[in-house]
């Protein structure tokens, strides 16, 4: 017969028979902590903001264009500015790269008047209420009603799980939000043919996993295009490949590379020459010149250029700053071959 066992006081084991009638029967005081009226009323409220907040959920909450003044902060759980982090994303602020700002409708406090409390995007939130005025309207997430308490529970665990979520947890979350770019990129890497880690069926090679990297080339009009120069230059990948070809290093430099010489270059002459090396190769060629090329981009104007009598790319092109080539609206489709 097997033995079932309980824990006496000191941790120690011993072979009383544990029954569930036993376990009933035998601690009276330490269920009755259990089942607190107030313990359990708190766990309740714990639960529901977990659900809140667990991943496709968050996202389900209404997304409304609001004026920043009417959102409001609360010193007593939202931490207070930082000046030098404020600075810092004014200095190099771009709209694109804003995220999702989670307020809470708290209108009810307020007599009816519509007022929102910041959740979190405090320091963002702050940031375009300077550069563009209290009346500028974004687009932010509303969660409904709480009471203080669960605001400030609610803001302790959303900065706690933020913490753990991954990019492609955000990525099919910005979906599920029906995020315009979001959908564009996931259309983009479709039509190409190219998976995405952790949010497509299938993450087989060609995958892509640098999600900065792919949010990045999209706001610069350049996706579909590197998409495709890298699937065709390494189509029989080896494992070599397979790890980097669309890790974050080449990406980096092959969107420069394309929004550089966005006019001059001939595509299908680009996928060739890249394939001639392994991707590792070209990392490490642009890592040994990167202390004099900005832009990561050197190595692939050079071994472009090679043989070639016209059509060269202009050599000096590569070291201007990569802002100076941001486009206003590039198309998002795959160059015709």
């Amino acid at each position: 017969m097997a033995k079932n066992y309980t824990r006496t006081t000191r941790g120690k084991l011993t072979n009383k028979q544990l029954t569930w009638k036993g376990i009933w029967s035998t601690s009276p005081k330490s269920m009755g902590k259990l089942t607190n009226p107030d313990k359990l009323e708190e766990n309740k409220k714990l639960l529901n903001v977990q659900s809140m907040l667990s991943g496709n959920k968050l996202l389900q909450h209404p997304v409304k264009e609001i004026s920043l003044d009417s959102i409001e902060w609360n010193p007593s759980y939202n931490r207070g500015l930082n000046n030098h982090h404020l600075y810092q994303i004014m200095s190099n602020f771009d709209l694109r790269a804003l995220g999702q700002i989670l307020v809470c409708d708290v209108s009810k406090e307020y007599g009816g008047k519509k007022a929102y409390e910041i959740i979190d995007g405090n320091h963002r939130m702050n940031a375009c209420k300077t550069l563009f005025g209290l009346n500028t309207r974004l687009k932010v997430i509303v969660l409904p009603y709480m009471p203080i308490e669960e605001r400030a529970l609610v803001y302790e665990m959303y900065n706690d799980q933020r913490k753990s979520m991954s990019q492609a947890d955000l990525f099919r979350a910005r979906e599920i939000q029906q995020d315009e770019d979001t959908l564009n990129i996931r259309s983009i890497c479709k039509s190409v043919g190219v998976n995405i880690a952790g949010v497509t069926e299938s993450s087989t090679y060609p995958v892509i996993k640098a999600f900065n990297q792919m949010y990045r080339a999209y706001s610069y009009g350049v996706l579909a295009v590197v998409l495709r120069v890298i699937r065709d230059a390494y189509a029989e990948a080896s494992t070599v490949n397979r790890e980097t070809a669309f890790g974050q290093p080449m990406l980096r430099s092959l969107i420069n590379l394309i929004n550089i010489y966005w006019d001059d270059l001939d595509f299908d002459r680009l996928a060739s020459k890249l394939g001639e090396l392994s991707s590792r190769e070209w990392i490490n060629r642009v890592n040994a010149v990167k202390q004099s090329d900005v832009n990561g981009v050197m190595p692939f104007v050079e071994h472009y250029n090679k043989n070639m009598r016209s059509g060269k790319l202009d050599l000096a092109k590569q070291y201007i700053p990569i802002k100076e080539f941001d486009p206003v609206n590039r198309v998002q489709k795959l160059p015709e071959k």
